[in-house]
């Protein structure tokens, strides 16, 4: 994940057409994924295990902040799989350096499969949002779209997430698996969102 890069140049055409325009940014930093979702348009074939280097973001947001963007999303494959190897540190310096380059609001999606340590790193905290992705609130029809134990390993660290304080919330794909009425009656998405509500999420 290294780079000699030091600087780059912008369009003066994409410059001058986006200046003052651009928002969000939804920043790709990496290919790397843990898991094999069914309805994924990112498929594993598709992937070139790839990261961004740690300055090269850093500069992306740098510019992209000088254009006008005020939040970014950290997405991928799975954002907390950036830099693993070491130790997180460069997921942790692309947190922290949004921050310092005054992004107003960070957010990450992540499938909720890392490991829980990460949610007391300091520069994790700096975190505005946390979106964890499930496709049910029920893990039988979760992890067939997902992956064996890929919800309970989810709940465990959206559960820790609201415990540290943490602004976390839901996003979640529409299918026949969560919509409808279960075996007493009662939709799936009310009661999905009453299981939100049970563990402390108050957004889906």
């Amino acid at each position: 994940m290294t780079s000699k890069l030091k600087e780059f140049t912008v369009d003066p055409k994409f410059e001058d057409y986006f200046r003052g325009k651009i928002k969000q940014v939804f920043l790709y930093i990496t290919d790397n994924c843990n898991l094999a979702c069914t309805q994924c348009l990112y498929k594993p074939w598709l992937r070139k295990n790839g990261e961004i280097p740690e300055d090269v973001a850093l500069l992306l947001l740098e510019k992209f902040k000088e254009l006008g963007a005020i939040k970014l999303s950290l997405i991928g494959g799975e954002p907390t799989l950036y830099g693993a190897s070491n130790d997180h540190k460069p997921l942790l310096a692309v947190i922290k350096g949004a921050k310092d380059l005054g992004y107003e609001y960070v957010r990450l999606d992540t499938n909720g499969q890392f490991f829980p340590e990460l949610l007391g790193r300091i520069e994790f905290k700096m975190l505005d949002e946390i979106t964890f992705s499930i496709d049910s609130h029920l893990d039988a029809v979760n992890d067939s779209l997902r992956g064996e134990t890929s919800f309970l390993k989810a709940l465990e660290n959206m559960k820790k997430s609201v415990r540290l304080g943490y602004n976390a919330d839901i996003t979640c794909c529409v299918h026949r698996g969560n919509i409808g009425l279960d075996l007493g009656g009662e939709l799936l998405i009310e009661s999905m969102i009453r299981f939100a509500e049970e563990i402390g999420i108050k957004r889906i």
